[in-house]
């Protein structure tokens, strides 16, 4: 993801496709992209990361996201978080 640090449009497809994946070794990475790159990948990477919503980290990103600039990503976070303490924190997906 290093090489393409400035590709707003490779980072979203990166995060969509590590949550299709869902490999949990991928969290670290989506968390990075959650919080600090272009709206398309914190929007993508924050709807990658609701499959692991048992994960205090990522349960911990999503709270923060609920603060995000964008009203996307906050919209996002608040019904991802809704949806997964519906859900029991259960995985999703």
């Amino acid at each position: 993801l290093a090489a393409h640090a400035d590709d707003p449009e490779f980072l979203a497809t990166a995060a969509w496709s590590l949550g299709q994946i869902g490999d949990a070794a991928a969290v670290p990475a989506l968390i990075t992209l959650a919080r600090r790159s272009f709206l398309k990948s914190r929007l993508a990477a924050v709807e990658a990361l609701a499959r692991w919503p048992a994960r205090a980290d990522v349960r911990r990103t999503l709270g923060l996201a609920r603060h995000d600039r964008s009203e996307l990503v906050r919209e996002a976070a608040e019904r991802l978080l809704a949806t997964t303490a519906r859900a029991g924190g259960r995985r999703a997906g």
